[in-house]
């Protein structure tokens, strides 16, 4: 090996191992410190893994012990439940018995059975309130489906939109406000101190908006009038059905002392308890100045102090399943009555055009009502402009669609000259000058009748009505019309322009062709209204729920009344199980409820054309209730609730056949049942009706002990899966700590090594150090 300066192997080499050492050392420091053999992923990349995996399993096998901890609770509490309606009917059992006997009297068995009921309720009851974190374990779990349900708890009805009136200046304050159509006016200080309504520009203007907390849009509706005292100002009005009042306090303008500088303040007076806010805006040129006093006595003047929130809207604010099936149920609104005003066929075509009769009385036919008549005039062209109603008639709902029959023909001259005597001594030929005739129309003269295909002008109808029966055609356009029927005896007809002459031999003939001079024109008026306008004066408002019930198409209709402001209206579809309120935020109609809830997912605005409205209910907590038992989302044990509820229809609608015969042999009338027994009945009949209760108590036990058999061994089994996960869980624990945590005697021990080599190395380094000195005494 050469001697060399540049180069110290030695040095080199020590350096090395002296960086291994130090390395070394530092992962047993790392390791002991955090007592974990794995800090990195460069300490065991395979390990880490395996070690994560174990953790993921160890944290699903802890989750599942407590899941099947609240599974155990949740059983336990059902079971408390169910061992008192045990313990109910076994006293029910005591009291049917009793009564089978024949020794007591009327009145002691109504006593008994008074007793019975009593118990009964309190069976639905407890279960109805039997529940666990909501869930409720003993009744309907049914809920309704919050995303795909039109109706549910906190739904708006919102009928007219709740807004500022900005077009009427005797509401003052939202008028000329910056969003009123009074245009932004100013509060300005002019001459003498006086503040007037201003432009907003200039330097001495203020300007201001009312705006509306969107949260308390609901109550906001109402006249609110201001007042002020000083700098305070003072909203008053009624809120959410209260009489209130808030006041503020109004800051001065002032503006800086600088030439030529305005300054703008800005201030929001926040009337919070209305959901009411002024932004005011202050424009002050230099050294000018305005204060809160003023301000405040301006917008309390005559001219700015009233304010008008108009909106009339309504909530949902219970909805209560009972005994429902899951499903879609849907709600249409009808309000029979009379028919009111005809719109809707305004302008309509119904006749050809020429001079008709107007002012026809026609007959409404059509929709679910009956008895309607109304009149129609139309104009030259044969386009109705006027619908007036003769006879509302009743039985008729919004949307119905009523065509119109004439109920005699339509007629008119057809060359306007009267059938007189005097014209019966002509020579026998009479010139009949004729109408342009439209599509559809049926025109008759003499015997003969053509009924036209395409509209056609008085000549070609001259021409069609001389012409032999069958299709008409006219060159280039092909059949217009049929042509049928028989002239009277001996008279015959010849088209001249748009006149048609009839002739006859005889005069006795002509005075036969005389008498049918007169065309008749037969039109049916057809959709000429949709009956969106109905008294209401006469008819009634109902709300209709409509789906299926076990299998069965069922329909409920309720009344809908008119809701005073904050009154609460209650509907219970008790065929279905549901029921729920509507709070009215202002006076409603009940158009204005009916048709909110009827169009529900037509959405804010709604209308008759919408709808209908939905209610979804979803498989909810009375069904599989599935708790994970193991690390993997495939583990898990099912724990179904069920409904012991006695009624057969309503709030406590059970859906056991043995609890719903109990409820009606102690509840309900008819044969065999214990309900509406009195003075008047046998021995016998009493006797039969205590003998089915019995029997029904004991169908009822035998399936609450079933039930409660079926918890205790569900109960015993999550004990054994509990004590089944927690020895997983601790053998999971102990390989991973094999894994992943530091052997603290092995590291010891390298944590010792790493420390004396590393001070060899450190020795080594100096002496390499020192070997190039050797060269030195070459040099001398």
């Amino acid at each position: 090996m050469p001697t060399v300066i540049n180069t110290n192997l030695a040095s080199l080499f020590a350096q090395n191992s002296l960086s291994n050492a130090q390395n070394n050392l530092a992962t047993s420091v790392q390791r002991l410190s955090s007592g974990l053999r794995i800090n990195s992923a460069k300490d065991d990349a395979a390990g880490l893994s395996i070690a994560q995996n174990m953790q993921s399993q160890i944290n699903g096998t802890n989750q599942s012990i407590r899941n099947l901890s609240d599974a155990t609770n949740l059983l336990q509490v059902a079971d408390s439940s169910l061992s008192t309606v045990q313990d109910m009917l076994l006293r029910l059992k005591q009291l049917a018995t009793q009564g089978y006997d024949g020794s007591l009297s009327v009145s002691q068995k109504l006593n008994i059975v008074q007793e019975m009921k009593d118990l009964n309720n309190e069976i639905n009851a407890t279960a109805s309130r039997t529940a666990f974190n909501g869930i409720n374990l003993l009744s309907s779990g049914s809920s309704v489906d919050l995303n795909n349900s039109d109706l549910k708890v906190g739904t708006r009805l919102q009928n007219t939109a709740v807004s500022v009136v900005t077009s009427d200046n005797t509401k003052g304050l939202g008028y000329y406000s910056s969003v009123g159509t009074g245009s932004a006016t100013g509060l300005a200080d002019g001459a003498l101190g006086a503040l007037g309504g201003v432009a907003n520009t200039g330097t001495s203007a203020s300007t201001y908006k009312v705006e509306l907390n969107s949260d308390k849009l609901k109550q906001a509706p109402g006249t609110y009038v201001l007042t002020s005292n000083g700098a305070n100002l003072t909203l008053t009005g009624t809120y959410n059905g209260l009489s209130q009042s808030q006041t503020v306090t109004v800051k001065d303008a002032v503006a800086s002392n600088v030439s030529g500088q305005s300054t703008t303040t800005d201030q929001i007076l926040d009337f919070s308890n209305f959901g009411v806010s002024i932004n005011l805006r202050s424009i002050r040129g230099t050294g000018d100045g305005i204060t809160g006093s003023t301000i405040a006595s301006q917008l309390a003047s005559s001219t700015y102090k009233n304010l008008q929130i108009n909106g009339v809207g309504a909530e949902v604010t219970n909805v209560n399943l009972s005994g429902v099936a899951p499903g879609t149920y849907t709600m249409t609104y009808n309000r029979t009555g009379g028919v009111g005003s005809l719109t809707a066929g305004l302008g309509q075509s119904i006749s050809a055009a020429g001079t008709l009769q107007t002012g026809q009385t026609i007959t409404l036919s059509g929709g679910s009502g009956t008895g309607a008549t109304a009149t129609v005039d139309y104009d030259a062209n044969g386009l109705i402009t006027g619908l007036t109603v003769t006879a509302a008639g009743s039985g008729y709902k919004a949307g119905d669609l009523l065509t119109g029959t004439k109920a005699t023909n339509i007629t008119a001259t057809v060359d306007g000259t009267s059938t007189t005597s005097s014209i019966k001594a002509t020579t026998g030929v009479q010139t009949n000058a004729l109408k342009d005739v439209n599509a559809g129309d049926s025109i008759y003269v003499g015997g003969k009748t053509f009924v036209a295909t395409q509209n056609i002008t008085a000549a070609q109808l001259a021409t069609a009505m001389a012409s032999a029966n069958g299709s008409i055609s006219i060159s280039g356009r092909g059949v217009v019309g049929t042509l049928s029927g028989s002239f009277t005896t001996g008279l015959t007809a010849t088209a001249s322009g748009s006149n048609l002459l009839l002739s006859n031999a005889t005069g006795a003939d002509v005075a036969v062709a005389l008498a049918d001079r007169t065309a008749v024109i037969t039109k049916t008026v057809s959709n000429i209204m949709v009956g969106q306008d109905i008294a209401s004066a006469t008819g009634s408002s109902t709300l209709t729920m409509s789906g299926t019930v076990n299998g069965i198409a069922t329909t409920q209709s309720l009344a809908v009344s008119a809701n005073s402001a904050l009154a609460t209206q209650n509907f219970d579809f008790d065929s279905f199980g549901i029921s729920f309120d509507v709070k009215s935020y202002q006076a409603q109609t009940a158009d204005q409820i009916g048709t909110s809830l009827a169009t529900l997912n037509t959405g804010v605005g709604q209308s008759v054309s919408g709808g209908p409205g939905q209610v979804v209910v979803a498989t909810g907590n009375n069904s599989a209730l599935k708790f994970q038992s193991g690390p993997n989302s495939d583990a898990y044990i099912q724990i179904d609730t069920i409904n012991v509820q006695t009624g057969n229809s309503g709030q406590y609608a059970g859906d056991q056949l043995a609890m719903t015969n109990l409820g009606s042999v102690i509840s309900q009338s008819g044969a065999g049942n214990l309900g509406t027994l009195g003075l008047t009945d046998t021995i016998d009949t009493w006797q039969t009706a205590f003998k089915n209760a019995a029997a029904a108590v004991d169908n009822a036990l035998e399936f609450i002990s079933t039930k409660r058999a079926t918890y205790g061994s569900q109960m015993n089994r999550l004990s054994y899966i509990s004590t089944n996960l927690t020895a997983q869980s601790t053998n999971l624990q102990n390989s991973r700590s094999a894994i992943i945590d530091t052997d603290f005697a092995a590291e010891t021990a390298k944590l010792t090594k790493g420390q004396i080599m590393q001070q060899a190395a450190t020795a080594m380094l100096a002496q390499a150090n020192q070997m190039p000195n050797v060269i030195l005494s070459l040099l001398k």
